[in-house]
């Protein structure tokens, strides 16, 4: 119960929070590099860590387009953090 919000801020910070990882999942699944920068351009990944948990648990990405990702030699460590969680 600790993570309800308490105010309206928290509620609307929540929700913008949200529209911005649906407009990241939207333009990942049309180009993955562009979905990615979108996520750190607005403070929701800064870390490879962070990458690998929007890869994962995000059950709204095209699987095609993860694979494109995780196979561009470019993205060899957040591959192996992401294949590490399984």
């Amino acid at each position: 119960m600790e993570n309800i919000p308490k105010t309206s801020d928290e509620i609307g910070n929540i929700k913008a929070k949200k529209t911005l990882l649906l407009q990241a999942t939207e333009r990942f699944n049309q180009k993955p590099a562009k979905g990615i920068e979108f996520l750190k351009e607005n403070n929701l990944a800064e870390t490879e860590e962070d990458i690998v948990h929007f890869l994962k648990n995000n059950n709204r990405l095209d699987k095609k387009q993860i694979g494109e990702y995780l196979s561009n030699k470019k993205h060899l460590s957040i591959l192996s953090k992401f294949v590490s969680l399984f």
